[in-house]
């Protein structure tokens, strides 16, 4: 619906302003569950908005991919609560097959494209 599509948007834009400002961290160290909230699973999640069919939503998500690919692994500092996020290579591979497709989509709406190109630069 037009009302859950412009929710995850707005979703989406927080978690964008989030991760630029640098306050994003998890709860847990990086896994391979992509069930919770790992960042594995936030990183199928981004990736999925990039496949979705609504424009805003695909330029949207490569935006996140362009923000994620920008977090150079970090440790963590001594006192941290959590570590830091960082992108892996197999994390960075999930989000650079979906960002590509939309690089090389022929009738892609010229924001998506844009936003394509910056994303697949990033990573």
């Amino acid at each position: 619906s037009e009302r859950s599509q412009a929710l995850r948007l707005d979703a989406a834009r927080l978690l964008r302003a989030t991760l630029e400002a640098g306050h994003f961290v998890v709860a847990a160290a990086p896994s391979t569950d992509t069930t919770g909230d790992s960042p594995a699973a936030l990183v199928d999640k981004v990736a999925a908005l990039v496949r979705e069919e609504w424009y805003k939503l695909i330029a949207e998500g490569l935006r996140l991919v362009a923000a994620l690919a920008k977090l150079a692994p970090q440790k963590q500092q001594q006192g941290a609560a959590a570590p830091v996020f960082s992108l892996d290579a197999a994390s960075a591979a999930v989000l650079y097959e979906a960002a590509s497709a939309r690089l090389a989509a022929a009738d892609a709406d010229r924001e998506i494209k844009e936003c394509a190109v910056e994303a697949v630069a990033a990573l």
